[in-house]
């Protein structure tokens, strides 16, 4: 069975046993990502809670800082869109949570010497946990968190010589702020 299969049928089964345990009264958020906007990019997420849960949705980009990549050689970038889902441990859209993400992005490699780059179209998988802080003024709320990701196809890239060394595991740690609806 191919893994995008075997992704899609654990989703589906981790989604659909989410809502049969929520309590029925969903709402919307909205949040973005300030470390992306700083890492000349950008991070859009639109959310659906019901119950413990949140589901979410998003688009995102940024420039990897060379130390990140660690590729001196290089500049790097990507852009991307992605999935969600979270359980909070009180039972409600507060505090505590963990959940698994997944998406597909377009990673950028250019060789600093000569301006040769590649695209490369990778897909993600990942765990995250984190707490969200709903900050008592109006429906803004705080929520930094940790994720650790899986690049399911990472591949190193040659180009002029140099080698830009891709990393299969990416850990990746931010702070979303964000409305409810």
């Amino acid at each position: 069975m191919r893994i995008g299969t075997l992704i899609l049928i654990s989703l589906i089964l981790f989604s659909s046993k989410a809502f049969a345990q929520s309590d029925g009264h969903g709402r919307f958020d909205i949040d973005i990502d300030p470390i992306a906007l700083a890492l000349n990019g950008f991070s859009v997420h639109g959310g659906y809670l019901t119950g413990a849960w949140r589901f979410d949705l998003g688009v995102f980009g940024l420039d990897i800082p060379g130390w990140a990549h660690g590729n001196d050689a290089f500049n790097s970038s990507f852009v991307g869109a992605g999935w969600k889902v979270d359980r909070f441990f009180k039972g409600l859209p507060d505090g505590f949570f963990v959940g698994i993400d997944g998406g597909i992005q377009r990673l950028n490699v250019a060789h600093k010497a000569t301006g040769a780059d590649l695209n490369r179209i990778q897909y993600l998988l990942g765990v995250r946990g984190g707490y969200r802080w709903n900050t008592g003024w109006g429906n803004l709320f705080i929520t930094p968190w940790l994720g650790m990701g899986y690049v399911l196809n990472a591949k190193d890239v040659e180009m002029e010589g140099d080698a830009f060394k891709s990393s299969s595991f990416t850990p990746f740690p931010t702070v979303h702020i964000g409305w409810g609806f």
